[in-house]
Formats: structure tokens, C-alpha cells, sequence
């Protein structure tokens, strides 16, 4: 993605990619998890600083984000949409 960004950012196109970490939706993977694995389910939220899922409205508002002329100066870059789950250092 960042060579990628590189060599097509002199035609305008911008290349970028969204990382969502853990995402409920109703009949999801975490969904049949909380159903079938309460007490998985419960370890993987207690991880998450914010102390639940994400919603996939709010990964994708990221997409829309950095589709829209907000971002027009943003290429190359990797979005992370995880509640500041991940810690590692993003280049």
C-alpha cells in the first residue's frame, strides 16, 4: 500500500487501508462467541481499552473519512479502527 501510494500520487489517486480490530455485529463471529463462548467473549472485551467492540458503522465512517476531500493530503497511510487495542508502533 505505501509503495503503491508512491507511485500513483502524481495521477491524484490515493491509496490507504483500514484495520479494523474487533468488530460486534448481530449473528458476527463475536456475536456467536458471546452466545457460545461467554466466557472468551468476556476475556477478548476485558482487552480492549474501551471496554467493548466496535460497531461497523464506526469502521465505516473511517472508509468515508478517508474517501472524502478531508483527506485529500492523505495517502499511504493505514487507519487503525481498534478502540487503542493494538500497541504497537504504526510506520
Amino acid at each position: 500500500m505505501k509503495y503503491l501510494s508512491f507511485e500513483y500520487a502524481h495521477t491524484g489517486v490515493r491509496i490507504n487501508a483500514v484495520s479494523p480490530g474487533s468488530i460486534f455485529f448481530e449473528g458476527g463471529v463475536w456475536d456467536r462467541r458471546r452466545i457460545h463462548e461467554p466466557e472468551r467473549y468476556q476475556r477478548m472485551l476485558d482487552l480492549n481499552p474501551m471496554g467493548r467492540f466496535g460497531k461497523p458503522e464506526e469502521v465505516a465512517n473511517a472508509v468515508l473519512f478517508l474517501s472524502s476531500g478531508a483527506a485529500s493530503f492523505i495517502s499511504g497511510t493505514n487507519l487503525v479502527v481498534d478502540g487503542a487495542a493494538s500497541v504497537r508502533i504504526q510506520n
